[in-house]
């Protein structure tokens, strides 16, 4: 079994509402994690930070919905690991989720409060990250 601890997927299909999970360009489509054999798949939330602005969290936001979608929008195909384990699952590539760049789900501008009861939300309406990092770059 292959465990891939990054994707750019989310970041791919948050961009604009026609990408799907089956394009090549993404490369890490579903055909092309299938044929590599990857059966958990850490998918990493990634904004860049723009300060003076509410894009990144915006762009987090987006992120987040997208991967919330995945096991409904492509049946049979994700699944949150922290759902069902990897014994019980009936996804053929079972999910985790990352956060690369605090700036998505907590502006510079706004309380740290504001952030972490967003990141909170993430955590129980979405699911649980595998990691956070602070920064990028």
């Amino acid at each position: 079994m292959i465990y891939d601890l990054h994707s750019d997927l989310l970041c791919y299909l948050a961009s604009h509402p026609l990408r799907l999970a089956y394009d090549a360009e993404v490369r890490c489509s579903i055909p092309q994690l299938l044929a590599g054999g990857v059966k958990l798949q850490t998918l990493a939330i990634f904004t860049t930070t723009n300060p003076g602005s509410v894009k990144s969290v915006k762009n987090g936001t987006a992120q987040a919905k997208a991967y919330k979608s995945l096991s409904k929008r492509y049946a049979g195909y994700f699944e949150p690991y922290f759902q069902s384990g990897l014994q019980d699952t009936k996804a053929q590539i079972q999910t985790l989720l990352a956060i690369e760049n605090a700036s998505s789900f907590c502006s510079e501008e706004e309380l740290l409060e504001q952030g972490i009861a967003r990141l909170k939300a993430i955590a129980n309406e979405i699911d649980k990250p595998l990691y956070i990092s602070l920064t990028w770059n």
